[in-house]
């Protein structure tokens, strides 16, 4: 299953934030394989770093 959030600005909080929100999602679904991905106009380099340590994948507009 694939989750997705899309923002037009991309922060560490809410990289933390949507990954709780898969977490629960996956569990009140009985999910054994998620996929969380988020998407970004602007994505900030702390975020991208969240992201990576928790498994999450991270989709910007532009390379960077």
């Amino acid at each position: 299953m694939i989750l997705g959030e899309v923002k037009s600005r991309l922060y560490e909080a809410d990289v933390r934030r949507f990954s709780a929100k898969a977490s629960r999602v996956a569990t009140a679904l009985d999910l054994r394989a998620v996929v969380p991905v988020l998407f970004g106009f602007v994505v900030h380099p702390s975020a991208r770093q969240t992201a990576s340590a928790l498994g999450m994948l991270v989709v910007a507009s532009r390379p960077g």
